[in-house]
């Protein structure tokens, strides 16, 4: 089968499914449900990296036993970067956590979630910024890889806090004249 007709018969598909969603007045529950599942997700990852950075040490002693090949990396640089971007990246996670309660809660366009956009915002451009100093001490591609995507967060949670600024003011002015 060509590529062109997988393409066809996966656009037919997905018209036929948004047509049945929306036919059925089902959106709402699948949106509510990718919220819920959404939310689980985070709460999980909230979890995981709690039992990660409360394990810090045993993990670090477990990869300079084990996977520090060229002995390049100390234990006492990894024990302090690693909680020091680990907490920061976990309440990254609360706050984006914050967002999706109150976007489940139908009130999205705060000046709360701007503030946690801007919070986001400022922790990923922190996490970049220790990333960049570990580039120049201890260097690897997976080192610039998660620099990079920091930098990225950094600019969409700005630009999106910018974003739902812009809306609320307009909610606002349109709850006013109603």
């Amino acid at each position: 089968m060509s590529l062109s007709k997988l393409r066809l018969l996966w656009a037919k598909f997905i018209v036929r499914l948004v047509s049945r969603v929306r036919g059925n007045g089902n959106l709402e529950k699948i949106e509510l449900y990718s919220l819920k599942i959404t939310k689980l997700l985070v709460d999980l990852v909230l979890l995981g990296g709690g039992l990660i950075l409360g394990g810090l040490p045993y993990l670090v002693n477990f990869y300079l036993s084990n996977f520090n090949f060229y002995g390049m990396e100390s234990y006492s640089f990894l024990i302090i970067f690693l909680y020091s971007t680990g907490a920061v990246a976990l309440f990254l996670v609360y706050e984006f956590r914050n967002i999706l309660i109150s976007i489940k809660k139908a009130h999205p366009f705060t000046l709360e979630n701007v503030k946690r956009f801007k919070t986001i915002s400022c922790c990923a451009g922190f996490i970049s910024i220790e990333y960049l100093v570990k580039i120049f001490l201890y260097n690897s591609i997976f080192t610039l890889i998660i620099f990079m995507v920091f930098i990225i967060v950094a600019l969409f949670a700005l630009v999106l806090s910018h974003v739902f600024k812009q809306a609320y003011y307009v909610k606002t002015e349109n709850d006013l004249t109603i």
